[in-house]
């Protein structure tokens, strides 16, 4: 089991940035650190993360672990199954972000310092407009009502704790089911993966992705 230690912030550069501060942590130690505004914030890619104040989910969980590599699975499958309960319909694009009806509802970032993982997870929540390149959508828009960032964190603490306990002892195995059936891409589907268009296969037990005969670990999915 995890001791939680939590950190919020009014306005800061990123969480991401905040966590890092913290470091080295305690062993068995989940930081949890939130924002209202993050004037600095990032996704993959070295995307800029840009939200309102107090419209977004904007949180970094931060641990030591062992086994790094499906982590950013693990919390997207965690959220989705959390949201699909609330009755939204969340999709994920390969490896971890959160899709509603196509469009974007939230990402995932992972730094590895040493033997930390910060998973930086930003989801968009009481937005009525989103200003980027390409279709995004928030819980707002899906459902016409606003929902609280902090409650929605609340909820999903305790079930990212219990698949983080199962996760150290088991990987992501347990897990593998529920992320091939959420996934947006099925077997057969023609992808661009790092702008090269290649036929979709499968999710390795790894939680690789294989295409047209190759296997990925990383990069970026398109349609």
């Amino acid at each position: 089991m995890f001791e939680i230690k939590k950190l919020h912030f009014k306005t800061t550069t990123s969480t991401q940035d905040e966590a890092l501060k913290q470091l080295p942590l305690p062993e068995n130690t989940l930081l949890v650190v939130t924002a209202d505004y993050q004037t600095d914030g990032r996704g993959r890619l070295k995307r800029k993360w840009v939200a309102e104040p107090g419209t977004s989910l904007l949180v970094t969980f931060a641990f030591k672990t062992k086994d790094p590599y499906s982590l950013t699975q693990l919390l997207a499958v965690t959220l989705a199954n959390l949201l699909e309960k609330k009755g939204f319909r969340p999709q994920i694009k390969w490896p971890n972000d959160l899709l509603i009806n196509g469009k974007k509802l939230g990402g995932i970032l992972a730094e590895l310092k040493d033997d930390t993982i910060l998973l930086g997870l930003g989801l968009n929540v009481n937005q009525e407009e989103i200003d980027i390149n390409r279709p995004a959508t928030s819980l707002r828009q899906e459902s016409e009502r606003n929902y609280s960032p902090t409650d929605l964190l609340n909820e999903l603490l305790p079930q990212w704790t219990e698949a983080l306990t199962t996760y150290n002892s088991q990987s992501i195995a347990p897990f593998l089911s529920l992320y091939k059936r959420l996934l947006a891409h099925k077997p057969g589907e023609s992808v661009t993966i790092n702008n090269e268009r290649l036929v979709f296969e499968k999710i390795n037990n790894d939680g690789s992705l294989s295409a047209s005969g190759r296997r990925f670990y990383s990069g970026d999915i398109s349609y």
